[in-house]
Parts: C-alpha cells; structure tokens; sequence
C-alpha cells in the first residue's frame, strides 16, 4: 500500500467554511449597526422624544384596561390617562425650571469660592515643596462655573428642549389614542409573526417595570436626600433632591453625578465635614434601598448586567445626549427585542445580555415548535439549571404555561398542517392494534364453547355451501 495522503481540497472544511461565513456576517451586522446609528445620530431630535412617548403610552396602557373594567367608557378613559401623563410631565418640567433658575442664582458666588479653595490647595502643596506647574495651568484652564453649573446643565438640558418637548406631546397623545385599539394588531401579529409578537410583549412588560420601580424608588431615595441635606444644612435641599430622582434614571453612574454638586457646594459652604456627611448619607441611603430594599420586591426588572448596562449607557449618551442617557436601558430592551429575541435563531446572543446565568431562555431545536411545547409540558425535567434553582419555580412554571397556552392558541389559528397531519396520522392508526385481537381471538371463540361441533359442522359445509350464509 502507498502512504501517499489525500490533501482536502482548500475552503471545503465545513467548520472553516461556518466560521468565514460567521465573520462575514458579524463583520456586515456591525457595520450596518455603525450607519444605522450615524443615521440615527441626525434623527436623534425626533427619534429619542418619540420613542419616550411610546415607553410611557405602553407603561400606562393597563391604567386605561383597568378603567376599561370598571365600566369606564372607552374614549374617556384614554382622556383620563392622557391627562395624567401630561400632569406628571408638567409637573417634572416645571420643577426642573424652578431648580434651573436657582441654579444659576448661586453658582456664581460659589464658583468663586472654589477658586479660591483651589488655590489655597496650591498654595499648600507649594509649601510642602510640590511642583505645582502643572496644576497652575490646569487651574488657569478650568472653567469653574461650569464645574459647579453640571447639574444646571443636565436639568436645563432636559427642561429647555423645546422642540423636544412638543414631539413628546404631540407623539403622545397619538399613542395612547392608538393603544386603545391595538388588541386586533397584537393578533395578527400573533399569527404571522409569534416570535416578534413575545418579544414585544416581553418588551412592553420590562419597560412597564423599568418605569414603575425606578419611578417609586427615584421618589424614596429624593425624599430621604433632602431630608438628610436639610439636616446637614446644604443650601437648596429641594433642588439636589430633585436632582437625585432625575439621575436616578440614569444607570449605573447616577448615583455618582447625583452627589457631586450638593457635595461641593456643601464643602464651599460649610467645609470639609458637611461634604463628607454628605457623600456619606448619600451612600447609606442609595446602598440601602437600591441594592437592599429594592431587589425584594422588584427583583430584576430588567435583566441586563452591569456591563451591557454602562456600555448602553455610554453609547446612548453619545447618540442622543442627555435624554439618550435616560432612556439607555429602554432603548437598549428595545432593540434586543427588535434584532435578537424575535428569531429563535439569534437567541443564544442572550448569553452575554442576561444577568443571571439562570435566566430561562428558549433554546431552538430542530424539530420546531413541537419541541418547545413538550419542554414547557414536562417542566423543564432533566434541566440542570431549573432543577437546581431553589426559588423562583413557580414564576417559571407559571411563565412555562402561559407559553405553553399562546403556542396552542397560535397553532389553532394559523392551522399548523404538521400537526394536522400527525394527529390525523395517530388517529388512523389507533382502531389497528384494536381490531387484530378481535380477528385472532374471534375464531377460538367459536371453537372453544362446543368442540364436537367441528366435527359436525365439517360435513354440513361439505354438503350445504350456503349454510353459513
């Protein structure tokens, strides 16, 4: 025998051909991503206020269905819940302009108090025989009121945009008019699209949760900061409180941006000790009730972690400026909805989106369908995930039967044929096994109650063919 060895033809190795062809595609969606996103940077006007309108339209949607129940009439209903949007709204803005104009009150006599602090800080350290060059020009360079002007700045930013402004009132109350007739929609889409349709529901679920716990808690957290701000004798406790709930919008960094400026202002105002109690109270009061009280109730509303998070966040801002900030996490529920939950397909990309390794994700089998719905049937047995998991079983089992329902529901509606076909298949083949044992067990029947009858019914055939008949 030769040793000679066949050498596989260049580009025909399946699993390098995946691969290539799996960077190409990243290497386009990527690219598409970069565009899509430099197009949305000059829409960003119209887009971000939209999109805000439509968070709060969906999030005050189950307002309008419980008025609904209670034998409101519909029309009216859609008026309660607009008004109550728009008085939510006005009332935000109003206070944010109040805060905007004490703001710039009294930023200038304390820019000038941390002029002053700051050069003392050189001083000292030239004493001590620092090379402080370096900080002089930097010092030369610093704008102080805009130091001190950052909450100004964020709270006009988001108070003055007053084109933004009128895109929010105008695009909501198109969307809460158009909710109250969305239910037909929802079906068809059911129908023709099922995957987009849970995706969209599971947005509409996070972001309704979204809104309402950091809205409750962003109200807690801003009250307890004044009071402790009032305590500590902080000049403006209304505004810094005002502007803790605003921030606490903002993920991840919030709670940082939001204690700055009452720290320095505590510190040009009453020294180094009213600024540490300060940060300190902040601390206390936001590790206390976001990362104590709040998970056990709310648990995690979103589902994102702290990468992704701060990532969006970064992302946002640059896209669309301070309300980009705002609505990172929104936007970025709303497009895994749009592009990476709506397609079994592209649902393992969740792996690096979830929060908790033990999130219920769907995995898509080849069989389809079929497969999904005997995985909710049976529970999830022989899952590792599920059946380690302590807690949390009946929200999943609960999650598990309402998918389960919406799949038979979806299969009743569109007429799935393979599973016509299937069940028609198992119903022809059901009355077979039935009817083979009557067949075999039909002749000892007769055979077994007289046995001399076969020696007489033998000559009866022979001479009468048409007895037995």
């Amino acid at each position: 025998m030769s040793d000679t060895t066949v050498n596989p033809v260049p580009g025909t190795d399946p699993q390098q051909s995946r691969a290539f062809s799996f960077g190409i595609v990243a290497l386009v969606v990527v690219a598409a991503i970069v565009i899509g996103m430099a197009g949305l940077s000059f829409i960003t006007a119209v887009f971000t206020p939209a999109f805000f309108a439509l968070t709060l339209a969906v999030t005050a949607r189950p307002v309008r269905n419980w008025l609904e129940r209670h034998h409101v009439p519909r029309i009216f209903a859609t008026i309660i819940v607009l008004l109550g949007l728009y008085a939510i709204l006005s009332s935000i803005v109003l206070a944010m302009g109040i805060s905007v104009v004490e703001l710039g009150r009294v930023v200038p006599e304390y820019a000038g108090r941390l002029q002053e602090l700051w050069g003392g800080i050189l001083t000292t350290a030239q004493s001590l025989g620092v090379d402080t060059s370096d900080l002089n020009a930097l010092l030369n360079q610093i704008d102080w009121g805009s130091v001190l002007g950052l909450a100004q700045s964020l709270l006009s930013s988001l108070s003055s945009g007053g084109s933004q402004v009128v895109v929010v009132v105008i695009a909501l109350a198109f969307m809460v008019f158009d909710m109250s007739n969305v239910t037909g929609r929802i079906e068809t889409l059911d129908r023709f699209q099922p995957h987009l349709a849970d995706s969209l529901r599971d947005f509409a679920h996070r972001i309704r949760k979204y809104w309402i716990v950091n809205t409750v808690f962003g109200l807690i957290v801003a009250v307890i900061d004044m009071v402790a701000l009032w305590f500590i004798g902080v000049p403006l406790a209304m505004v810094w409180g005002l502007f803790a709930f605003v921030t606490n919008y903002i993920p991840n960094i919030g709670f940082v941006i939001g204690v700055i400026p009452p720290a320095l202002i505590a510190l040009l105002d009453s020294g180094w000790v009213s600024a540490l109690w300060v940060v300190i109270a902040y601390s206390v009061i936001n590790f206390t009730i976001q990362s104590l009280i709040q998970p056990k109730f709310t648990g995690d509303a979103v589902g994102l972690n702290v990468t992704v998070t701060f990532l969006s966040l970064m992302f946002w801002t640059t896209v669309a400026g301070a309300l980009g900030a705002i609505l990172a996490v929104p936007l970025t529920l709303f497009c895994l909805a749009l592009f990476v939950r709506s397609d079994p397909k592209t649902m393992w990309l969740m792996a690096f989106f979830r929060a908790k390794d033990d999130e219920h994700v769907v995995e898509p089998k080849p069989e389809g369908m079929r497969q999904i719905r005997e995985l909710f049937q049976t529970g999830g047995e022989g899952k590792d995930r599920d059946a380690s998991a302590p807690s949390g079983g009946n929200g999943k089992n609960r999650h598990r039967r309402q998918m389960l329902s919406r799949l038979q529901r979806r299969r009743r509606n569109r007429g799935d044929t393979e599973h016509a076909e299937a069940n028609h298949a198992d119903t022809e083949q059901e009355p077979q096994p039935v009817q083979e044992p009557q067949s075999v067990q039909s002749p000892p029947a007769q055979e077994t109650p007289s046995p001399d009858a076969d020696t007489t019914a033998e000559p009866r055939t022979d001479t009468d063919p048409g007895a037995e008949r």
